[in-house]
């Protein structure tokens, strides 16, 4: 009986400790945080944390209550240990760089502490999670943000970029895709600044089976194989549509050592770049000529000597 309230009790004080451990979870700060700071400067704070392990890096703005001053912003990097934060950062204003050193206190979806300017004390700031979407800062897992968190404008309620726009730049600018502007959108492979189908760039804005197109707005030519151009989809394209010289009717590169005839009937092999070259062993058509002009002034040189000896005697 006594074991058996032994494992009770064990029991017990592990499900106590877990639930002590997981209360005591250590936060992770990745995301964006609003509040203000006072002392002897005093204004608006934003900031957007990444948190990776116990490493902080991420963006600070502060709007100084002063108008020389106004915005300042800088890029942070510092450490968490556990609930207590510490990080550094340059921020820059209209009039200098100054350096911010900041800790503080996490608690739930709020943080609280100090900082200094330029190793100055004497400074409190404070700050509560908020979503980063409609700041006008591309952050995190966002894709554009426009400002707001309005959807049907490109730009979501969420910060994707919505089906059918395009979005550049922070905040960012959402223009519709439209298929015959004559300008390549993401999403389009063509635009050749027409809806029509049968030109190589189809009323999806999509390259046709057949063409290959490029610049802006789009060119599109047919892909012909015998033409002496590489077009995309073919090997090769020796210009002409004839087996047998390694590169094929329909512009593949025969397989490498596949017989071929070079000029004059003479037997060879193809390499694999699509050249038919000599046989190991059998002269090609240059390599005769080469050799048969060797001979004829071998015959001269022979010739020459005979005769000079001929007229010594």
């Amino acid at each position: 009986m006594r074991t058996v309230f032994c494992l009770a009790g064990a029991a017990i004080l592990l499900v106590t400790l877990a639930a002590h451990a997981a209360a005591q979870a250590c936060p992770d700060v990745t995301g964006c945080w609003q509040g203000d700071f006072a002392g002897n400067y005093s204004g608006t704070l934003g900031i957007s944390f990444q948190q990776t392990g116990d490493q902080l890096s991420g963006v600070v703005t502060a709007n100084v209550a002063v108008p020389a001053l106004g915005e300042a912003v800088g890029s942070l990097s510092g450490s968490a240990a556990c609930a207590f934060i510490d990080f550094a950062a340059t921020i820059s204003v209209s009039i200098a760089s100054v350096q911010v050193a900041y800790s503080a206190q996490v608690t739930g979806d709020c943080m609280a502490g100090t900082f200094s300017v330029n190793g100055v004390p004497g400074n409190t700031w404070q700050a509560c999670r908020v979503s980063c979407c409609g700041n006008g800062v591309i952050q995190l897992s966002e894709t554009c943000d426009d400002g707001n968190t309005v959807s049907g404008d490109g730009c979501s309620d969420t910060c994707m970029v919505e089906a059918g726009f395009s979005c550049v730049g922070q905040p960012s600018v959402c223009t519709p895709l439209v298929c015959g502007n004559g300008v390549v959108q993401p999403g389009e492979a063509c635009d050749d600044g027409n809806t029509a189908s049968g030109d190589g760039c189809s009323d999806t804005c999509t390259v046709e089976a057949g063409f290959t197109c490029s610049g802006q707005p789009s060119v599109c030519i047919p892909i012909v194989c015998g033409n002496g151009v590489v077009q995309p989809g073919e090997q090769c394209d020796d210009g002409n549509n004839v087996n047998g010289d390694c590169c094929t009717a329909d512009c593949r590169l025969d397989p490498a050592g596949t017989a071929c005839t070079l000029s004059g009937s003479l037997p060879g092999v193809c390499d694999p770049n699509g050249h038919c070259v000599g046989m190991v062993g059998i002269p090609t058509l240059s390599q005769w000529g080469v050799l048969a002009l060797s001979l004829v002034m071998f015959v001269a040189v022979l010739r020459r000597r005979s005769g000079i000896a001929a007229r010594r005697r």
